[in-house]
Order: C-alpha cells, then structure tokens, then sequence
C-alpha cells in the first residue's frame, strides 16, 4: 500500500463528506463548552452577580436562583460570542423635567391626599428613557448581591449605594457607573429634596444618602411593616425590572399597601397592589404603625424584580415611635434580631 495515497484518500474523503465535517465542528463546540473548573470546584456556590440573576450573562439555568455564573460567562459557548451592548449615554439631568413643574407638583399633590389606604404616590416615568436603560445596564454588569434571608424577608441586596465613589469609597467601581451616580446625586440633590417635602409635606429633611439595590428572585418576599427605623421619613422604591420583557401580573412581586385593623394591626388583605414596572417609582411618608406595606412572592422564574429602594432621613425621627412595627416586634420577642429593614 502507499502511504501517501492512503492519507490522500481519507483526506479527500473529510473534504468531501459534509456530514463528517458537521460531527468534527459539533465535537471541537462540544469539548470548548466545558467547565474549565477543576470537577471538584465545579459545583461550588459562587457570589451572585446582578447579570446572572436577571437572565442575562452567565444565567445558569440548572443552578439555584442567585448563585450563577460570572457575570461574563455565557449560558452556551454553542451560541458563540455575543458582543457586550455599550450603555445609552447619560443625559446632563437624569429624572424627567416635567417633574418639576408647578402643575405637575399640584397635580402629585392631589393624588397623594386622596390616595389609600395611606397617603403615597406612583410616578409611572421617571427618568429619560436612556438614562434608566443605562443605570439597568451598569447595576447588572457591575454589581453582585448578596442573599439575606430572615422569618420576615427574603431578598439579595447590593452594596451600600450611599458612599460609593465617595470618601475613597470604591472609586473605580464608581467609574463604571456614572448613570447610577448621576441618579443618586439627582435624588439627594437640594432641589429634589425640596420637591420631596413640598408634595408629601414631611417637613425637614437632612442630607443623609441611604440606598442600595434589591433584587427579588422567584420566591423571595417581604411580609409587612411599616419602615419605621431611625430618622426615615419617606420611602421611595424605583423598579429597574427588565425594560424589553414587560412585568406581569402573572409575575408577582406586587407592592402591597395594607390599611389597619381596628387594634392597630395591619389589615389581613392589602388594599392596592402596585405592579414593578420599569422606570416607575413609589414613595410614601414613613408613619409609625400606619404606612403597612409587603413584597408579594416573585412567582416569576429568571424574571427578577430589581429596584433601588432607599430613604430621605430627618433631623429627628417620626413621633409615635412606640407603635412602629420593629418596636412591636421587640416588645413581644426581645432577642430578635433584626437586620436591614427593607422598602419595597
């Protein structure tokens, strides 16, 4: 026989059988989409990132809710590379300037009294659409959460928002988020702060930041309370849920407000459900043992509802203090331990 001839052959017929060519491609895809994890570390829990929990990079499907990939491993090397999408650019102001127009304020203001079971106010836009789209973007490639779980709560939470890129605070962190920073300035700002107390009439409001980014997994939850911690006056929660997959009812996750039963106990059924949707926000004067409110179960699965929730403090804290949830609480259980204390 000739070995060359023979070599010849059976390359002339690998070029010519397109059915082995199609076995050898799904072979080499099938040997590059292993784990390069040493076996025994490939099954180990790894910290959530916020693109792993909202279904976008690095979703693990067979994996728990939260304890996904790196936020730049790819669900299927099959599918190939996937260009990362560059951010919208964020806009000078980042909330929607209507909002501080008179008759927007007037018109707030109206809502807000009339509103029950107790006064708040649902804002359906809030900021520029590429700004928002930008923020979401740089929570879910930037930040990971940590899970908290107690008998009242089950969410996972980011890092403080409050000092980041501030004081030395996780500068270069900070550097990849501008539009999260730009929005938190804009908050916290003197002229957003007085629009806060001119539509909820909370009185003075100091110049503390308190926020952090939620994220609520199918099954995590909230049961009732009424944020009454420190010197909270008013609660806010703006939902950064997925902008192209629109939040159902189906879905869960509702803001539950609750009205209060005649000994004081909030109500066994809450008397509005707020649904998450994209670039909304809630907010509400913090009122001890009357503003109730919960997180419905998220029934959604790789669904995740996102928000930054946080609160404007003041001097002082609200009067009436006894009556707060946490202080109810103490009183009939004084070894709990309470951790956090979450808005909706």
């Amino acid at each position: 026989r000739n070995p060359g001839a023979s070599k010849g052959c059976i390359r002339d017929t690998i070029v010519s059988s397109p059915l082995i060519l199609v076995w050898i491609l799904t072979l080499l895809l099938a040997l590059c989409s292993g784990s390069s994890l040493p076996p025994h570390q490939q099954n180990a829990p790894r910290k959530p990132s916020l693109a792993c929990a909202s279904g976008g990079e690095g979703r693990n499907p067979g994996a728990r809710q939260g304890q996904g990939m790196s936020a730049k491993r790819k669900l299927s090397s099959s599918a190939g590379p996937q260009a990362k999408k560059i951010p919208p650019a964020v806009p000078a102001e980042v909330l929607l300037p209507d909002i501080y127009l008179p008759e927007t304020v007037e018109r707030v203001k109206k809502e807000l009294d009339a509103a029950a079971p107790y006064k708040h106010l649902r804002i359906p836009l809030l900021c520029h659409d590429s700004a928002v789209r930008g923020i979401h973007h740089e929570l879910v490639h930037n930040l990971t959460a940590n899970l908290k779980e107690s008998d009242l709560f089950k969410v996972y939470q980011t890092c403080d928002l409050a000092n980041l890129g501030r004081n030395g605070v996780m500068v270069d962190l900070a550097a990849q988020m501008p539009g999260l920073i730009a929005l938190r300035d804009e908050l916290y700002s003197d002229r957003f702060k007085e629009w806060v107390q001119e539509v909820t009439g909370c009185g003075e409001l100091s110049d503390k930041v308190d926020c952090a980014t939620n994220l609520h997994t199918q099954g995590c939850h909230l049961l009732v309370h009424d944020d009454v911690i420190g010197t909270r006056k008013v609660s806010y929660i703006i939902y950064l849920t997925n902008p192209d997959e629109a939040w159902g009812e189906g879905d869960g996750g509702h803001l539950e407000l609750y009205g209060k039963q005649p000994n004081g106990d909030p109500a066994v059924y809450p008397a509005r459900r707020v649904l998450p949707t994209f670039n909304s926000m809630c907010m509400f004067a913090v009122q001890p043992g009357t503003s109730f409110h919960a997180v419905q179960e998220v029934f959604a699965e790789g669904k995740p509802r996102m928000s930054i929730q946080g609160w404007f403090h003041g001097p002082e804290g609200p009067s009436g203090k006894d009556a707060a949830t946490v202080n109810q609480l103490l009183s009939q259980v004084p070894e709990i331990e309470l951790e956090g204390g979450y808005a909706g």
